[in-house]
């Protein structure tokens, strides 16, 4: 694995085509500069279109994309970093790629190849002369999500043996697989990844691939606690809706609810949770609804200061799962009170 690795951002281009008021543009870029993003990848046509919003973007860090032959890369050629989206076919022309090389000699070029996985690895050798004549910073391996984990791992390490320059990844998350891709093209020693908050437009969700290379490898950001806060506020500026049960980040993304699963959080939480909510600035929900059990209640129970014995938890349980069934969900604080309430007064049943 690479010692350290950073993220190239795809959160804030969505916040900009959106046209967002500026300060939820700033706080959001703002947010996203406390975690290790090296760059925010805009493309040229955005940047034409909200050319206030895009400003935004410290200069240093904008990295544009831009299609080879598009007349108007020569008004961009003085973007420090550019970013040349390019689709690969066979017998290729390459005219293209080395004439817009010649246009942006004062910026870092990355070229990213938009179908990195059809490929065989013969084939990139031409990109990687390229490279060298270029004298490029990096090639992006976009892929379509569909590859083999273990299989891309095998790839990108030799790619990154034998590429002039660095190797960035970048996949699509079309089969659930973004974050376990991601982590194999870290391991295979790719030193930044393409992500966004929360997965937004179907790339890799960023605060997952971070806090498995905590857990995984030991990697070392001081964020933590401030994680799931953060990355809640920056999908919701930018206009994505998290999931529930959203890994990491989600509002019950910790709430357990199944009666065996309860008892075995209560005994040891590391069998059900691998990253504890603490680390992540989330608290553990216990639900109640029909997939409860008594040992939920009487937690619950004790939370309220009242203590249930076995079977006063077992005849509880009953309406519990029989009110569940009824409205099709799990009961609030309020009507499980309203039950305590209902059928005990002072501790005793009525």
């Amino acid at each position: 694995m690479a010692k350290k690795f950073s993220f190239a951002d795809h959160t804030v281009k969505r916040a900009i085509s959106l046209d967002l008021p500026t300060k939820d543009t700033e706080q959001i870029i703002k947010t996203l500069q406390k975690y290790p993003v090296s760059c925010f990848d805009i493309e040229c046509d955005t940047l034409l279109n909200f050319p206030t919003q895009s400003q935004l973007i410290p200069d240093s860090m904008l990295r544009l994309g831009v299609y080879p032959g598009d007349e108007t890369l020569t008004g961009f050629a003085e973007f420090k970093k550019i970013r040349i989206n390019w689709k690969h076919g066979r017998g290729n022309n390459l005219d293209p790629l080395y004439k817009a090389a010649k246009s942006a000699t004062k910026s870092e070029l990355y070229l990213a190849i938009q179908n990195a996985q059809t490929l065989d690895l013969n084939e990139f050798e031409t990109y990687f002369e390229w490279a060298r004549q270029a004298h490029a910073e990096g090639i992006i391996y976009c892929s379509d999500g569909a590859e083999d984990v273990t299989g891309l791992y095998e790839r990108l390490s030799k790619l990154v043996k034998n590429a002039p320059c660095a190797v960035e990844f970048e996949g699509q998350n079309t089969l659930g697989l973004a974050t376990a891709q991601a982590l194999s093209a870290l391991k295979a020693g790719v030193e930044r990844v393409s992500a966004s908050a929360a997965g937004a437009g179907g790339l890799t969700p960023f605060e997952e691939v971070l806090m498995a290379a905590k857990y995984l490898w030991l990697y070392e950001f001081s964020q933590g606690k401030e994680l799931a806060g953060d990355f809640q506020l920056i999908s919701t500026l930018a206009g994505v809706k998290i999931p529930r049960n959203k890994a990491l980040i989600g509002p019950d993304v910790f709430a357990h609810e199944s009666g065996i699963h309860v008892d075995g959080i209560i005994k040891d939480p590391s069998i059900y949770e691998v990253i504890r909510p603490e680390d992540v600035g989330l608290k553990r929900k216990l639900v109640i609804g029909k997939h409860s059990g008594t040992a939920s209640l009487k937690i619950r129970a004790l939370q309220w200061g009242f203590q249930l014995t076995n079977g006063e938890a077992a005849c509880l349980l009953e309406l519990v799962r029989e009110l569940a069934q009824e409205q099709k969900g799990p009961l609030s604080d309020h009507q499980l009170i309203d039950l305590f309430a209902s059928q005990y007064v002072k501790g005793r049943r009525l």
